[in-house]
Parts: structure tokens; C-alpha cells; sequence
């Protein structure tokens, strides 16, 4: 796979040093690297929602723990689930990103960070419009062309690196092919957001006609986090806020391919074939451009946080310090996997059976759980009681702040387990019971009574689905309840409900586990019910720990002092 030229590229590379420094020595805190990320073989879709069930890795994570501190004046405010796949012909990249910024209202030391004042940027031209931004020419394969900036865009950039089975790393060249992604308005776009790709440090330019990507952009709203000693941030800083967005990427692997080929002056190469190959290597990176407006300059400037996220590399030395140009210290290590299989914790759920994608999504996001050990009991019949409960949780209810309301009906007293959601079911209008004053907990619940539940929360909700159903052909027609008609149109319009055969509906048979399951999880995920990705618990946000006895961030002081 590799024709490297140690001697040559030794000789050509003399003068390189390496980029990353500090300002001073790191504070001793601990850093965890990621493991090996397994890149299932897979062909997510890429519309700027990272879904649960598109063969997407377990995600790899960048913030405060894994990175830490890139430069000692420039702390993580900012924090990424990195998400990949593979397939013959290309990688598949997703970043959740998430930045904290403050206002200035409580502000100690304003003059020194305005920046402070805005969240993520959008992009809104080329590169070069942005001053500071590099220093030097690549030292790459190719030129830079005069005028062009590293990350092509000046807004903020999430950089993508790769370098397959190091032969950048190992053939001593300092850097490997940069992939930055800027995120732009556009109102063509179904989430009205698109993300842009600009190479470099190899054949420098725009490649997003050759590259297939989308992004969602979340929305700007305060949060009340704390410093890493239990302060209020607001009082130590300013009023918190957050914005961030989503990006999907599909990079075909022919592009890995030139790009390799000249930033090692064809010393090195790769196919495509080698890159799909299962067990395959890329040694990768993602790092982070903060750019801000500052007001008194009247333009854009640079927050740099080049953050990479952190590996300790063959050599020994660690990624907390690199900037994402040194391909010894490129941060993670993808390896090509097995395609996606739908597997769940429970010994009576087969792998391929009917409903198993039903029991990993309920189990997966806690609308179902298993009934005890390592059981489901798929064949085992649902209550109503039990329904509501699945139902408060689609709502994303705390039902347990209902367990003490008293309801009209004789059968459901207070403090029961199911006391709280029956409460909230029937209060929303849900449900109306069996009777005047009969909710029938402990009932099963029938096929007809599923399709009346969900009809009826998608309507007071709001929900828009397709058009009922015409089922008079259903040879038990006349069977379903005069009540439930209109629900059992709907849920067999919308899919969540077929026939038991070709001819029947059995609309009075009671629901399976197994059935629930698969019903919830066309609901849920046919309707967008899914909670939406959105800002991380303050937990995994850990602001600078570095203020002085006047509560002024130390990394603030002048670094001349």
C-alpha cells in the first residue's frame, strides 16, 4: 500500500518544524483518548439528522476530557460528537457541535474578549476575506495559491483530516489532506442550511460539487452552566448561551486518493480498493476554527481553537497539543468494520426476526425495557397501564409529577406505579377510560385500542400523517368498535397497523410486546418524535477552571506578563 521515499522525503522536508506549541506548561489535568473508532460499513443518509439506525459508529467524542487545553489561553467552550461509516466508495463523516459563549453583561474583562459576544458563525464568502488566518505555505505536495487560506471559508470550520494507514506519518511529511467544512445559509435547502467543503494542504480549492453533505443549524438560547469548581458561570463570566450545529459528509474515497498521491509527491499512494478494504486504517483528526465578529474592528477575527481530539500516537506523544497539522499527532484511529447488525441485550429476541429493529429502538431510546435477566418476552401481552406509560415517554412526560392526582376512575388509586401516567394520559384527553369510572389498568391491550391511542395523541399534537385508510375490504370489518373506526383508518393509513392476513385486521386481538414495539418505532421515527439532538447536559461542560482572587480569567492576562 505504501511507496514511500524515506531519503527524498527527508530531504525535501528539512526545514519543516513542527506547528504546535504552547504558551506556557499545561495544567496537570488527565486526558482520555478515544478508542479505535469501529466504522461499520454502511450508507447513512445525508440530510443533517444523525439517525440512530443508519449504520452510523458509536461516536467518538471531543471535548474538555479528551482534548483539554489546545493553547494555555484558549480553553474548550466547545464540545463535538464525531460520528463515521464506510462504504466501497467513500467515508461517511457527521459532527454534532455544540459551543458555549457568553454575554458581556457581567463581563470583568471585556476588552479583551469580545469574541465572547456571539456563537457559532456562518460562513458568508471565501477564505481569503479572513486576516491571520495562516502564516506560511504548506510545505505540501502542492502550492497554496496566492490569495487562499487553509480553511477556504470565514465562518467557523470543522476540519476533517485523514491520513490511511499513516504513510503521511510514517513517510515524515508534516502534514496529510485537510477536509474543512463551513456551514452556509441557503433557502433551497430542506433545513435551510448548507455545508461547503474546502481542501487542502493538497490540491487547494472548493470541492462540494464533488462531495454529498447537509447541515441543520440549532438554534441560539441561554443555559445555566457552572465553572469546574460549582460556580455559577453567569456570575463568574456573563449569562451563558449556546448555539452549534449538525453537518453530515460524504467524502468518495477517489478524492483520498489524489490527495494522498500529491501531498506526497506520488511517493506515496493508495486505491480505492485498499481504502474500502474491511480492517482497513485511517489515522484522522477533527479540529475546530472559532471565528467571531468584532465589533470595534468592524470584521471577522479568529478564536482559534485547533482541537483535535486526542490518541497517543505509536511514537508515545500525545495529542493535546497538536493543532491537527502534524500527522503524528492526528488524534483518531478509524477502522473499517462489519456491516451494521441489529443485535439487543435480550437472549428471546432473535437478531433477524420480524420486530427486532421494534426492541432495539424501544430499548435503545427507553421507551421499553426487558421484563427481567436478559428477557423481553416478546409474546407476552401489553396492558393498558403499561401502554400509557410507553406513551407518557414518547411525549418525553415526567408522569411520575401526576402519581398523586386523583382521576375519576375507581380502579386507579394514587401512588401506583402507573398511577402517574394513566393521570396524565386521561388529564391530556388521550385517553377517556372504559367506562365513567373504569380506566381497566390491568387490561390487555387490544389492536383497535393501539390505534385509538396513537390516532388521538397525533391529533391533539397536532401531528399531520397521510390519509386513512379505506379497509372495507377487511373480511372482520364490522368487527372493529364503532369508537375506534376513525383510529384504525389512521394507524392503517399511516402504517403502524396491518393486516394479521391478507384479509383481516383483527382489530379486538390483544398486542403483543413484540407488536408494541415495532408499532412505537414506526410512530416515533415515521413522525420525527425522536427528541432532538440538541445541547448537551452542563455535566459534560467543564468552563476554565484558571480565575484569579478577582474572578478574572487567568487565561486573559496579558501572556506577556
Amino acid at each position: 500500500m505504501r511507496k514511500i521515499a524515506i531519503i527524498l522525503a527527508a530531504l525535501m522536508l528539512l526545514s519543516v518544524v513542527p506547528l504546535a506549541s504552547f504558551a506556557g506548561p499545561l495544567p496537570d489535568y488527565s486526558i482520555y483518548p478515544n478508542d479505535p473508532v469501529d466504522m461499520p460499513k454502511a450508507d447513512p443518509v445525508i440530510d443533517g439528522v444523525i439517525n440512530w439506525d443508519e449504520g452510523w459508529s458509536k461516536p467518538a467524542k471531543l471535548d474538555f476530557d479528551t482534548v483539554g487545553f489546545f493553547w494555555k489561553y484558549q480553553p474548550m467552550q466547545m464540545n463535538a460528537d464525531l460520528y463515521f461509516a464506510y462504504s466501497d466508495e467513500g467515508i461517511y463523516f457527521a459532527a454534532d457541535v455544540t459551543e458555549l459563549s457568553f454575554s458581556t453583561a457581567h463581563d470583568q474583562n471585556k476588552e479583551n474578549h469580545d469574541f465572547f459576544s456571539n456563537c457559532f458563525m456562518l460562513s458568508t464568502g471565501d477564505g481569503a476575506d479572513v486576516e491571520g488566518d495562516d502564516e506560511s505555505e504548506s510545505g505540501s505536495g502542492t502550492q497554496r495559491p496566492a490569495g487562499t487560506y487553509n480553511y477556504g471559508y470565514n465562518g467557523d470550520i470543522i476540519t476533517l483530516t485523514l491520513d490511511p494507514s499513516r504513510v503521511c506519518q510514517y513517510g515524515k511529511f508534516v502534514y496529510c489532506p485537510w477536509y474543512n467544512i463551513g456551514i452556509f445559509e441557503n433557502s433551497e435547502k430542506d433545513t435551510g442550511y448548507e455545508a461547503k467543503v474546502y481542501r487542502s494542504k493538497a490540491n487547494y480549492g472548493d470541492i462540494t460539487d464533488r462531495v454529498t453533505t447537509a447541515a441543520t443549524v440549532k438554534e441560539i438560547k441561554e443555559y445555566d452552566a457552572l465553572t469546574m469548581d460549582n460556580e455559577s458561570a453567569a456570575d463568574v463570566y456573563g449569562q451563558p448561551f449556546m448555539s452549534g450545529f449538525v453537518v453530515e459528509m460524504f467524502l468518495p474515497w477517489d478524492i483520498l486518493v489524489e490527495d494522498i498521491d500529491a501531498i506526497t509527491y506520488g511517493m506515496s499512494s493508495v486505491t480505492k480498493e485498499e481504502l474500502a478494504e474491511k480492517g482497513a486504517e485511517i489515522c484522522s483528526a477533527v479540529s475546530y476554527m472559532d471565528r467571531f465578529y468584532d465589533e470595534e474592528a468592524g470584521g471577522v477575527d479568529n478564536w482559534g481553537r485547533w482541537i483535535v481530539v486526542c490518541d497517543v500516537a505509536e511514537d508515545g506523544t500525545l495529542g493535546d497539543g497538536s493543532s491537527g497539522t502534524d500527522t503524528k499527532l492526528n488524534g483518531l484511529v478509524l477502522v473499517n468494520g462489519e456491516e451494521p447488525s441489529i443485535k439487543v441485550p435480550f437472549d428471546d429476541v432473535k437478531e433477524n426476526a420480524w420486530y427486532t429493529k421494534g426492541v432495539a429502538f424501544c430499548n435503545n431510546f427507553g421507551y421499553m425495557s426487558g421484563t427481567g435477566g436478559s428477557s423481553f418476552s416478546p409474546n407476552t401481552i401489553l396492558t393498558r397501564a403499561m401502554f400509557c406509560t410507553i406513551l407518557a415517554k414518547i411525549a418525553g412526560v415526567d408522569a411520575s409529577s401526576y402519581s398523586e392526582v386523583q382521576t375519576r376512575f375507581a380502579d386507579v388509586p394514587t401512588g401506583k406505579w402507573y398511577s402517574g401516567p394513566i393521570a396524565w394520559a386521561t388529564e391530556n384527553g388521550f385517553s377517556s377510560g372504559i367506562g365513567e369510572t373504569a380506566f381497566g389498568p390491568n387490561l390487555n391491550v387490544t389492536r383497535e385500542q393501539l390505534a385509538t391511542f396513537l390516532s388521538t395523541f397525533a391529533r391533539l399534537n397536532h401531528i399531520v400523517g397521510a390519509e386513512p385508510a379505506d379497509i372495507t375490504g377487511y373480511d372482520d370489518y364490522s368487527d372493529i368498535s364503532n369508537w375506534a373506526l376513525d383510529g384504525v383508518k389512521w394507524a392503517v393509513g399511516n402504517g403502524l397497523i396491518s393486516g394479521t392476513t391478507p384479509t383481516t385486521l383483527a382489530p379486538k386481538t390483544n398486542a403483543t410486546r413484540a407488536q408494541v414495539a415495532l408499532i412505537v418505532m414506526n410512530f416515533v421515527d415515521g413522525f420525527g418524535l425522536l427528541p432532538k439532538t440538541d445541547y448537551k447536559p452542563v455535566t459534560e461542560y467543564k468552563i476554565s477552571p484558571w480565575v484569579n482572587a478577582a474572578k478574572i480569567p487567568v487565561y486573559y492576562v496579558n501572556v506577556a506578563q
